[in-house]
């Protein structure tokens, strides 16, 4: 799929939506931030005894925005100083 968008023209025009865009800037952030954020939230939960089904979606939930916000903090704060200073050495 990959080969044959780029073949056609499609991955040279994508991403049009600013929402899309930047969840692929702060994608390596996300990955890397997200589980460590979920364990915590669950480990929360847990300590408060909130294991109903309705209980689990809002942790989901609070995990999910809370993973976004770290993820844009780190990439913020973390990655783009880091980019700059490797192409100093590049």
């Amino acid at each position: 799929m990959l080969y044959a968008s780029g073949k056609i023209g499609v991955l040279g025009r994508w991403p049009t939506s600013r929402l899309v865009a930047f969840f692929g800037r702060i994608s390596y952030s996300l990955f890397l931030i997200h589980f460590p954020v979920l364990v915590f939230v669950a480990a929360i939960w847990m300590q408060h005894d909130w294991t109903s089904p309705e209980a689990a979606m809002a942790g989901l939930i609070v995990a999910g925005a809370l993973s976004v916000c770290a993820a844009t903090l780190f990439y913020r704060f973390v990655e783009e100083p880091s980019m700059r200073v490797s192409r100093r050495f590049a």
